[in-house]
């Protein structure tokens, strides 16, 4: 049996068309994001200056598929009162250091560098809205989004041609998928989640805890292992 992480990626394989019989789906599975308490959150965004501010929160390793030149450009699309923080490292960091200040936008987008394990939690609590930008099939399942949804965090993702990401990420539930490359469609995304943001803050919680906690991802290989056993 080959396994992969969602019916899309699998369908959008070249290499598994010849082997599809004996392929099948099970999504990653992650640990639910320790919760912080909302005192200590409220502190964490008084001592930053991030009080008042709605906060998207995006991640990952600053290279080419991951689409955050797109997510810079966004905020130019945004009020005042939204902050963009871009955490990670990577080749791209410096171009996106220039990128934000020809754009203009330097009160509304931060990097932050590599964080810490504990840093990482932090900003996913204060976090409002996840944000996955990526712009290439390199980015097959996302696995940041299901990490916030665990704390209840809407997510705006993109709709990547043979990519798992806008199935992890359920648009209209969870949170919305647009286009990738598009920066003003990004920015929408986040206009939209807070016109209604508990909706999909309840259904983000939902989505994770129906298909991508660890607990479902062991069942599921369990009962592969005994169906492959069953019928040697």
């Amino acid at each position: 049996m080959v396994v992969a992480t969602s019916q899309k990626y699998l369908d959008s394989s070249l290499d598994l068309k010849g082997f599809y019989s004996k392929c099948g789906v099970i999504p990653i599975g992650v640990k639910r994001l320790p919760p912080l308490p909302k005192d200590v959150i409220h502190k964490y965004r008084l001592e930053n200056d991030f009080d008042g501010k709605k906060i998207i929160f995006s991640l990952g390793r600053l290279t080419y598929y991951k689409g955050f030149d797109f997510l810079i450009e966004a905020a130019r699309y945004l009020p005042d009162d939204y902050l963009i923080l871009i955490g990670g490292e990577g080749e791209l960091k410096q171009s996106l250091i220039d990128k934000i200040e020809s754009v203009g936008v330097s009160n509304r987008v931060k990097l932050l560098g590599r964080l810490t394990d504990e840093e990482l939690n932090v900003y996913f609590n204060i976090s409002d809205v996840f944000c996955l930008p990526s712009v290439h099939r390199s980015e097959a399942f996302g696995l940041v989004q299901a990490e916030a949804m665990s704390l209840g965090k809407p997510v705006v993702s993109t709709d990547i041609v043979g990519s798992g990401v806008s199935w992890v990420n359920k648009h209209g539930y969870s949170g919305i998928v647009v286009p990738p490359q598009n920066s003003q469609l990004l920015a929408k995304g986040f206009l939209d989640i807070f016109d209604n943001y508990n909706m999909f803050s309840f259904e983000a919680k939902k989505r994770y805890e129906n298909h991508f906690t660890v607990d479902k991802m062991l069942s599921s290989f369990e009962a592969l292992y005994f169906e492959l056993k069953n019928n040697e």
